[in-house]
């Protein structure tokens, strides 16, 4: 089963990137990319109701074909505000890693930052709330040498997502699904634009 982690910050330090031969990684960004934005998500069933079906697919066939590490970010900023247990957003978490698994793929962490506005980041950290890079620095300390931030990516439908990718020093894509970077909340500019999770992984695959 795919590792389900709640991250408050991180530190970048000690960190290495541009390092020949270490593995990539795709971050992806949950609400928006997977599933649609206009409905609520506060429970698996309506995880369900919301998937989309291609997104799936698409990353079966990321899985399939690449050895990148695939990783979920996702700011759940409802569990400290009271909106969502830890128990409840964990079940979220597991049913989108079951139904990835369904169609033939693999997550290898979901991570989420259950922060609200008012947490206090320790000093020397970041924080993991998008756009903050706390989440990525986590995972290429967890993941060690198999994880270069500087040969990854990070696809998200919200500026959050992409200024939360730059600060990383991932490059960054956009997708059209959910805000399509509409949100207005971060100053941040993705270097490709692609129609959704599908579009974005076979331009991954080209890539090579």
């Amino acid at each position: 089963m795919s590792s389900i982690q709640a991250v408050r910050s991180a530190s970048a330090q000690g960190i290495q990137t541009n390092t020949p031969g270490k593995q990539r990684a795709v971050f992806m960004d949950r609400d928006g990319v997977f599933n649609e934005v206009d409905k609520h998500v506060n429970t698996p069933e309506q995880l369900d109701a919301a998937l989309i079906p291609a997104s799936l697919a698409a990353v079966a066939k990321l899985s399939r074909e690449t050895d990148y590490k695939l990783i979920i970010v996702t700011n759940q900023g409802g569990v400290d505000a009271g909106f969502m247990t830890p128990e409840q957003n964990n079940a979220i978490q597991e049913r989108l890693a079951q139904r990835v698994e369904e169609a033939g793929g693999r997550l290898d962490a979901l991570y989420f930052c259950p922060n609200g506005k008012k947490f206090q980041v320790p000093a020397g950290e970041a924080d993991g709330r998008k756009p903050d890079a706390g989440m990525f620095y986590h995972a290429a300390k967890e993941f060690g040498e198999s994880i270069d931030l500087a040969d990854s990516y990070m696809i998200g439908d919200m500026s959050t997502d992409i200024g939360a990718g730059e600060k990383a020093g991932t490059t960054t894509l956009l997708v059209k699904t959910g805000f399509a970077g509409k949100d207005g909340k971060c100053p941040a500019t993705p270097d490709f634009i692609h129609d959704d999770l599908a579009s974005a992984v076979e331009f991954i695959l080209a890539r090579g």
